[in-house]
Order: C-alpha cells, then structure tokens, then sequence
C-alpha cells in the first residue's frame, strides 16, 4: 500500500508448535532452550489510546506500557502510537516535534495532527496531537468517542510514511484502533 503500514494477519508471540519454547514464571520473558541465536528483529507498531504512565484508566493502559517495553527487552524494535491526551503531564516528557500539521483527509474538510515523539521507559512513543479530538481532561467519556478514535486511525496513517519506521507488525489495541485495521486491509 502508498502508506507505511500494512495490515498482516494474527503474529503469535510464542510457537506453540515447538516444544523447545516455554515461558518463565514472567509471562512476558520467552525462553528459547533450543536455539542459541536470536531471530531476526520484528518492527512492531502499537496502536493504543492509553499508556502507563502517560494515560491510564484500566488494564488497556498497563499491558500497553508494558509489553512493548517487554519486546523490546527481547531485541525487537517496538513503537507505540497514541492520542496526545489533555490528561498527558506534558511538562515530565521530554518531547521531541516531529510533524507539524500533517494534513488528515476527514469529513467535513481537512484536519491537522502533530506528532511528538516520547521516550517511555525505552520505548519511542509517538504522541499525536489534534486540540479538537484529544484535547480533552480525559481518555474516554464523550459523545463523541467513536468519531473521536476513528480520527486517530485516520490520522496514524496520515503520519504513518513520514515517522521513518515500517513495522512489519501492527498491534491495534482494543476497539478504538481495530479502525486502523479495516482501514489498512481496505488499502492492499
């Protein structure tokens, strides 16, 4: 497809098929007893609209602040993608602007998103800013929430080609970036 991502289907995270894989008592560390190399790096897109720390309401929040922290720890180069909350404590991150007014095809007429990219426990975070759609005191909770993360989809692909990252992987998070999905398939 033109943009950067591209929909694959289901990529599991350990092969059940082969007995020399097993997981530790931590479920998020794999340990492989029969190959001594590391197979190649796996690019990973997240696709979430909380993250501990930055926006947590529940579990959503913590697997995604977690497990890409946990693949990168295993040597692949994982990224995550998420609304710029209002409810983001902007003044603790050191942020990085990388786009600026990237145009987002939307009903009605154009919007603009910024990107801001976030060091989060090591792991790049790319914070996408739109004062309309997540400006707001808080996650989730409005009339409009549907519209709300569809535009978030929209306008990751938006971004997408110009981030310099092609995953080969992407992870939507839950309903809000499922969107993100359809809307890739529908581009191949």
């Amino acid at each position: 497809p033109s943009c950067a991502l591209r929909a694959v289907g289901f990529v599991p995270f350990v092969d059940r098929r082969r007995p020399c894989c097993r997981l530790h008592t931590d479920p998020l560390h794999i340990h492989d007893t029969h190959h001594a190399h590391r197979d190649p790096v796996l690019n990973v897109l997240f696709a979430a609209v909380e993250m501990s720390p930055l926006a947590k309401v529940g579990g959503l929040g913590d697997v995604a602040g977690s497990l890409p922290h946990a693949l990168r720890a295993n040597g692949d180069d994982v990224r995550v993608a998420m609304p710029m909350h209002g409810a983001i404590e902007r003044t603790a991150l050191n942020l990085t602007h990388l786009l600026h007014a990237v145009k987002v095809p939307w009903p009605g007429g154009d919007e603009r998103v910024d990107v801001w990219q976030a060091d989060v426990r090591g792991v790049p975070v790319y914070l996408l800013e739109n004062a309309r759609y997540f400006g707001r005191p808080k996650v989730y909770g409005f009339d409009d929430d549907k519209e709300r993360f569809l535009f978030f989809c929209d306008a990751l692909l938006a971004c997408a080609p110009h981030l310099g990252f092609r995953p080969d992987a992407v992870h939507a998070q839950d309903w809000h970036s499922a969107l993100l999905l359809t809307r890739l398939a529908a581009d191949d």
